[in-house]
């Protein structure tokens, strides 16, 4: 475990006091050697500190074997608790534990008072939703479908869950003209139930057409020119070619945009050169078709937006979209602060993009980026003021964040949902830091493992890991519902269901 023991805080802490007298005193000896010209007492007075410290490392190895293991739970029992309680305290999982008792069959009166939460169970899976958005939806080609990203939405006087997927728009196979100057952007949102299917049994789509007539969310602006999959720089208002907008499929034309948003560079000859250096690409500087009128948007990517502009935080894989009260389209994009050096916290590893692997041992999601998809303006917001590592980023950086006075918008926080991310790191952790007791951890016992399921009866664990699940919940002293995650336990190797982790915002 991680963090100081019995040994440590006892013979290594006073041995390391006593190092620092056996250094001045070997630095003293060795000083007055060499102004003697004793060049042997000179390496004798040196090598009185590796010598010691050989020694301290025998003394605890010796008080490790004699002294610590003949009883050492009770010896490490206070430092186990440490490790309990900073672990606890790094991850953020000091959270309640509740009995679930057997109430029987649910009333008729249970099912009326439940009614709003019963008819948003969520039925339809985020993966089923994005395999028939690319199966059926993709429109010619023209886009993609990276994320659906669940929410509570208002839709016909009703509160609605449902999924939201960006129509992002596909430009990486394209010719050169087509990523640069006609394929710029994406368009609208589809906007799926997750808790219903149509007559047929096939996915309800509430709103689809590009057009956004009955419209159940009103969208004022539709188009994406920053997202998941805008990786190429792109010229727009140019001289002789127009942007690609959206299919009328009724006319069968494709309707064309100017871009009217404040993103994007006014450049001449000079800067452009400077520009395509960067970019790599010459056809930037030379091209005829780049006016004083037009605009190069480069850095389109949210995620790597967000990380040029603050590089020292780690970011979400998986940003989702948010509909406004005005009809824009923002991007939600968790970020998280993060340490290796927390006290006794026991350490993890953190994986990024599938390669990138960073061991920590402190994670707090601190910092909501909220990024508008048709300016690709940012704003980084505070929302755990608790947090150290946040705060000191601040007053380093005071301009980059929002003040702490100035809230994120309601009709935009009212979206959020808790991040899967640091759902999945924290419910690897509370495998063995639960209701743990020091005896317990020590032995080892009382391990929890995430269930599995079967498409068969079996005894022994198998089958596939069951990932978390956004629904709607109710705790039990509550009477509003909300949209959270769970993730059901079972004992380490069995297959009987023990626990389950609920999380909400």
């Amino acid at each position: 475990m991680f963090g100081a023991g019995f040994t440590d805080v006892t013979i290594k802490l006073w041995g390391y006091r006593i190092l620092c007298l056996v250094i001045v005193i070997s630095v003293f000896m060795a000083i007055r050697a060499f102004n003697a010209g004793k060049t042997k007492k000179v390496i004798t007075s040196i090598a009185i500190v590796p010598l010691y410290l050989i020694l301290l490392f025998i003394v605890m190895l010796g008080f490790d074997i004699i002294f610590v293991n003949s009883n050492e739970l009770d010896k490490e029992k206070e430092y186990i608790q440490a490790n309990i309680n900073y672990t606890k305290n790094a991850y953020g999982i000091n959270i309640d534990e509740l009995n679930i008792e057997n109430s029987g069959t649910i009333t008729e009166a249970e099912i009326g008072t439940n009614s709003e939460l019963l008819n948003n169970v969520a039925i339809v899976s985020k993966d089923i939703v994005l395999k028939d958005l690319k199966g059926s939806q993709t429109s010619k080609g023209y886009y993609t479908y990276r994320d659906a990203g669940i929410g509570k939405y208002n839709i016909n006087g009703k509160e609605k869950l449902v999924y939201i997927s960006p129509r992002e728009i596909v430009s990486s196979n394209g010719t050169y003209n087509n990523k640069t100057y006609e394929y710029t952007h994406g368009y609208g949102t589809i906007v799926t139930s997750a808790s219903e299917a149509n007559i047929n049994g096939n996915l309800e789509h509430i709103q689809k057409s590009f057009e956004n007539t009955n419209e159940a969310i009103k969208i004022t602006e539709p188009r994406i020119y920053f997202g998941l999959e805008t990786n190429d720089t792109v010229v727009t208002n140019s001289s002789s070619k127009k942007e690609f907008d959206y299919p009328n499929l009724d006319s069968n034309i494709t309707e064309e945009n100017k871009y009217n948003g404040d993103a994007g560079l006014n450049l001449n000859f000079l800067d452009r050169v400077i520009l395509s250096i960067k970019e790599g690409n010459f056809k930037l500087a030379f091209s005829g078709d780049i006016t004083s009128e037009s605009k190069i948007l480069t850095n389109r990517n949210i995620i790597n937006r967000a990380k040029k502009i603050m590089p020292y935080l780690a970011y979400d894989e998986n940003p989702y979209m948010v509909i406004n009260s005005e009809g824009r389209l923002i991007w939600v994009l968790d970020a998280y602060t993060t340490s290796n050096y927390y006290p006794y916290s026991q350490r993890t590893i953190l994986s990024q993009n599938g390669v990138t692997k960073t061991e920590i041992n402190y994670i707090r999601n601190s910092v909501k980026v909220l990024i508008d998809s048709y300016n690709g303006t940012m704003k980084f917001y505070i929302t755990d003021r608790t947090d150290p590592i946040a705060m000191a980023y601040r007053n380093i950086y005071p301009s980059l964040f929002e003040d702490l006075e100035e809230t994120i918008p309601q009709d935009i926080s009212s979206h959020f949902v808790y991040p899967e991310y640091l759902y999945n790191i924290q419910s690897e952790v509370l495998k063995r830091y639960h209701n743990v007791q020091p005896d317990i951890l020590y032995r080892n016992d009382d391990v929890w493992d995430i269930a599995t399921h079967n498409t068969g009866k079996v005894l022994t664990k198998t089958g596939t890991q069951i990932k978390p699940y956004y629904t709607m919940l109710k705790a039990k002293d509550n009477d509003k519902s909300s949209l959270g995650l769970v993730l059901p336990y079972t004992p380490y190797d069995k297959q009987n269901v023990i626990s389950y982790l609920v999380r909400n915002i």
